[in-house]
């Protein structure tokens, strides 16, 4: 996943739970009792040039289970258009994801447009993925905390299409919907909350608005779920998976830069000095988080309409700083507020996104990086457990593993 650029995060101007309702009404789909899944699975994937996309591609094509996965492309009129599926294969090997022939025979691509209540495909294509589908992956997601709940309505489309879908076409089909740690953050700004236990169940939308774009938009789409589980429980076995902090790949060291974590410590290189950061992290690498996402998916049990999945093993932030501090040079740590108040400020000054980039989210870093990467939102991970021995195995991040994210970082010229 990606962050789009911009220097400022806009909060709605209502009251985030009732824009949250306005949204999930509009978009929720309204019907038409049905055979169960297929045994030999074709999944349609969503997002599979994004990173956690594109792990979960190479799962799919690896399992025995899956015969067929079909990759969702934006075309060029979309909002954020997608690679040919030629660049798509350079794409893959410069994340040094290897498939053999065999894996990508499995692999066919769909150019669509996701606004178009028939994804811009016509009327035959439409009816012939209709037919195929038995699973529905949906990862497609823009990486952006800047915008306003209402900017995102596209992504609201989008889902709304891929429900009607997989809603009609004579089997039951079993639709997996990637959701965030964001979506339930706000139970951690609350300090009589902080750190609690987050059970895997849906959350009420009132105690969960936070006011911004990103973590209020997830919540709309879970609510549209529901709703949609409820209205089609012959055509559709939906599961919501939150996933907490999902970090670079554990066997590459290969971790955008486009994400919070590497923003941070970028923007700290550039002042000289780290925040202090107190309590817990819980990361898990994008090649493990993938893994763990398609067992849920191919579990050969009913799924329950919620599930979470993070890291198991949590770190203290202060050991991971004490492994990355001396590879920067950073033997400063000041509080974070303080922290975050110097990068703004010397930002600002120079004008620099590139040399401080947390100024792109300067609300996210405001409201909930502490909440949502500390400790302060704890996700329940029982179910996902039993579903994914991936999870049940899961090790902590090993400082070679950090160690791989900073040279990675350093390799493409990110720090320089």
């Amino acid at each position: 996943m990606t962050v789009i650029a911009s220097s400022t995060i806009q909060a709605d101007q209502s009251q985030p739970w009732q824009e949250i309702d306005r949204l999930v009404e509009k978009y929720s789909a309204h019907p038409d009792t049905l055979t169960p899944v297929l045994a030999n699975a074709v999944v349609l994937l969503t997002g599979s040039s994004g990173s956690l996309g594109s792990h979960c591609l190479a799962q799919l094509v690896q399992s025995n289970q899956v015969s067929q996965v079909i990759c969702v492309l934006r075309n060029s009129q979309s909002p954020s258009p997608s690679v040919s599926p030629k660049a798509y294969r350079q794409q893959l090997q410069e994340k040094k994801i290897f498939l053999s022939e065999a894996e990508w025979s499995k692999v066919t691509f769909i150019t669509c447009d996701p606004t178009d209540s028939h994804l811009g495909l016509d009327a035959s294509e439409y009816r012939d993925v209709q037919r195929r589908i038995t699973h529905v992956v949906h990862t497609a997601w823009p990486m952006d905390f800047r915008p306003g709940l209402s900017s995102l309505c596209d992504q609201f489309q989008f889902l709304r299409h891929l429900l009607l879908l997989a809603s009609c076409g004579g089997m039951r089909r079993r639709f997996l919907f990637v959701s965030s740690i964001a979506a339930v953050a706000q139970r951690g700004l609350t300090p009589a909350h902080a750190g609690e236990l987050i059970e895997e169940a849906s959350m009420v939308t009132q105690k969960s608005a936070t006011g911004l774009g990103y973590a209020d938009a997830k919540i709309v789409c879970e609510k549209i779920l529901e709703r949609a589980a409820a209205t089609y429980p012959d055509q559709l076995e939906i599961a919501i998976v939150r996933g907490g902090p999902i970090v670079g790949s554990r066997a590459t060291g290969i971790w955008t830069t486009k994400e919070v974590v590497p923003m941070m410590l970028r923007s700290s290189l550039s002042l000289g000095k780290l925040p202090q950061l107190r309590g817990t992290l819980s990361w898990m690498p994008v090649d493990d988080a993938a893994a763990v996402f398609c067992e849920i998916l191919l579990a050969p049990h009913p799924l329950a309409p919620v599930y979470q999945v993070e890291n198991p093993i949590r770190q203290a932030w202060s050991d991971l700083l004490d492994t990355v501090g001396p590879v920067l040079g950073l033997t400063t740590r000041i509080p974070f507020d303080e922290w975050l108040a110097a990068v703004v400020e010397a930002a600002e000054t120079e004008g620099s996104t590139r040399r401080y980039p947390v100024l792109k989210l300067k609300a996210f870093f405001a409201r909930l990086f502490q909440p949502a990467v500390c400790g302060h939102v704890i996700l329940a991970t029982d179910r996902s457990r039993a579903c994914s021995p991936t999870l049940r195995q899961m090790r902590a991040v090993e400082d070679e593993v950090v160690l791989k994210f900073v040279q990675h970082w350093k390799d493409i010229g990110y720090f320089a």
